[in-house]
């Protein structure tokens, strides 16, 4: 009798997992994926996300939500259930202030561009190619490149040898010849 009731309990144990398996089987189950923990994002050209590491399956990448969206300026609020992100809000993009020891230039012409050292090369208008008469602006990430006509943002990369150009540089220079200085502004006339 004794071994009759453990039999049954054996059993009625082993139906019990065996459905709770199943059961839980609906919700989740073991898949292949590799861990790349070197994987690099980056979005216009930038890195983002840097030291998160990327699931790869089925050569998708899944990356976690939280810090694409915290790199992009969403707030986002984790739960057991659920991810909220909240856009950030939108402002109209202004031109930095620019430092009160500015040089203009009004027209100016590009003759070298330097992508190695972010660095351009004008001549101001009216003026020879000689080299007394060069400018070197060297290009940072607080430079402002735009064209005067659609106020469309450029890169460096975006200017070409041969176009007119107004400059507003700062007025501590090189001693050098041609002299350099930073570029505040460079505007695609």
């Amino acid at each position: 009798m004794k071994r009759k009731l453990a039999l049954w309990g054996v059993i009625a144990l082993t139906l019990s997992s065996l459905l709770g398996t199943v059961w839980a089987a609906n919700k989740l189950y073991p898949i292949k994926a590799s861990l790349n923990n070197n994987y690099k994002y980056t979005l216009d050209g930038k890195q983002i996300m840097k030291n998160v590491p990327a699931i790869i399956y089925n050569n998708q990448v899944y990356a976690p939500i939280y810090n694409l969206a915290k790199d992009l300026g969403y707030s986002v609020t984790v739960t057991e259930s659920e991810t909220n992100l909240v856009k950030p809000t939108t402002s109209t993009p202004t031109t930095p202030a620019q430092p009160s020891d500015t040089v203009t230039i009004d027209r100016a012409q590009i003759i070298a561009i330097n992508f190695a050292d972010d660095t351009v090369t004008v001549v101001p208008a009216g003026k020879s190619t000689d080299t007394k008469n060069q400018i070197v602006l060297k290009v940072t990430p607080e430079t402002t490149i735009q064209n005067s006509k659609n106020k469309k943002a450029y890169k460096l990369s975006d200017l070409n040898t041969g176009i007119d150009v107004k400059v507003v540089h700062s007025s501590a220079m090189t001693k050098s010849i041609p002299p350099q200085t930073t570029a505040y502004s460079i505007t695609i006339l």
